[in-house]
Formats: structure tokens, sequence, C-alpha cells
């Protein structure tokens, strides 16, 4: 099934607020505006290989996932991602086991980890502006952890304690991206490494 151009506002779920795209669905041209999960995806859930393009995910809220959650596969275009709120993990969109994010913005998203992005076992972010977002704890732009990638990326002004740009651990990469102002209250206000992660 295909959604198009419509308003998604102020709907809740456990998984996926505004929309779960499973097996295979898409939405096209869609506001996903401040709905909310009490698990994961606030937004947006993309379970497998669904597709998203063209959408805006403004003041969305869950534990994981704020603005959207991607388990496993799927793939979004063209997004806007703003001021979407996670508790735990993935203020702006959490990639779980894979899953391609291109073409967006996520600007002044907040989570614990990885506001603007959280990256777990895999996923990528291709040609994406995160700007302005806040983590509590690490990786205030991007939270990258084992196989994640983000490339062609500019991170500008986000903040953490660990990791103002970035946070990499166990793996993960950032590839010709550019950093600017960038903020750590404790360590690595552009980016900090533990373990094999790299730029």
């Amino acid at each position: 099934g295909t959604v198009e151009n419509s308003i998604l506002s102020g709907n809740t779920a456990m998984f996926g607020g505004g929309i779960y795209c499973y097996q295979g669905a898409s939405a096209r041209g869609c506001t996903l505006l401040g709905n909310s999960a009490t698990n994961t995806g606030g937004g947006l859930f993309i379970d497998g290989n669904g597709t998203v393009s063209d959408c805006v995910l403004d003041g969305n809220r869950a534990n994981q996932g704020g603005g959207a959650y991607l388990s496993g596969g799927g793939n979004v275009e063209g997004g806007v991602f703003v001021r979407n709120v996670a508790l735990d993990h993935g203020g702006g969109v959490r990639l779980d086991s894979g899953g391609t994010v291109e073409d967006s913005t996520l600007s002044s998203n907040r989570a614990f980890n990885g506001a603007g992005a959280g990256f777990w076992d895999g996923g990528l972010l291709v040609n994406c502006v995160l700007a302005g977002n806040a983590a509590t704890n690490h990786g205030g732009g991007a939270d990258i952890n084992s196989e994640g990638i983000a490339r062609y990326c500019q991170f500008d002004r986000n903040t953490a304690a660990l990791g103002g740009g970035a946070y990499l651990y166990n793996g993960g990469l950032v590839d010709r991206s550019v950093f600017v102002g960038n903020s750590a209250t404790d360590h690595g206000g552009g980016a900090r490494f533990e373990g094999n992660g790299g730029i």
C-alpha cells in the first residue's frame, strides 16, 4: 500500500505512531506531525524494505527513533527530520540492522544518545545535513555503532557530552564528511572514537 500527500498528526501506537510501513509499503509527500510511539518509531516505522520519500517528520516522539525507526532495511529519501525526540536512541532517526537515509536534513532533534541519527549494527546516511541536534550523553549529530556509515554528510553545531558531532564505537565509519561548530562538554567536540570506529 501507499500513503501520498497526506498529513498524519497526533496519532499514537506502540510501533509507528504516524505510519507503519510493512513488506514494501511506501509513503510519499507526507507530513508526520506530533505523533508518538510508546516503543519505537514516533512518526514512522519501516519494517523491512519500505520506502519513504519527500516527507516531513516534525515533533514526533518515541523511546527509540523519535522521528523514524528503520528495522532491517528500508529507505528514506529527501526527508526533513526536525524537533523529534527519543528518550533513548535516535532522536531524528534510528537505523537498526540496515536501512538508508539519503539527501535528508536532520535538525534540532533530541535524544539521550544519537540525537540526529542513531545506528545499531549497520545502516547508511548519504548526503545528509545533521545540524543543531542535542544529545544528553553521546553522539549529538550521530551515534554510530558497529557497521554504520555516514558518507558525504555535514555535521553542523551539534552538541553532546561525548562526541558533539559524532560518536563512533565498535566499528562505524564517517567518510568524506564535514564537521563545523560542534561541541562536547566532555570529550570530542567534533567526534569521539571508541574501539574500531574511524573517519
